[in-house]
């Protein structure tokens, strides 16, 4: 286990806020509209906080599931 101590004048974003950004993001809505279409649908991983020296790294993955395929979702984007 580790502790990360973060500065208390500097605000840290939480993966709800980071979700929140992510889905008001005009470049990342139209995307998701763009895949969304013709019989696929855009699945949104789980966001993952990744500590790197002083600082945090935000990875949300976004998968596509072809409609009525048996496939397993495909890995297209890293938010």
């Amino acid at each position: 286990m580790v502790l990360i101590r973060f500065p208390k004048e500097k605000a840290i974003l939480g993966p709800q806020q980071f979700n929140s950004r992510i889905n008001t993001d005009i470049q990342i809505s139209s995307l998701i509209t763009l895949l969304n279409q013709q019989g696929s649908s855009v699945i949104l991983g789980e966001t993952n906080i990744i500590p790197v020296k002083n600082s945090l790294l935000y990875v949300r993955p976004l998968y596509l599931k072809a409609q009525g395929g048996k496939s397993l979702p495909e890995l297209k984007r890293s938010l």
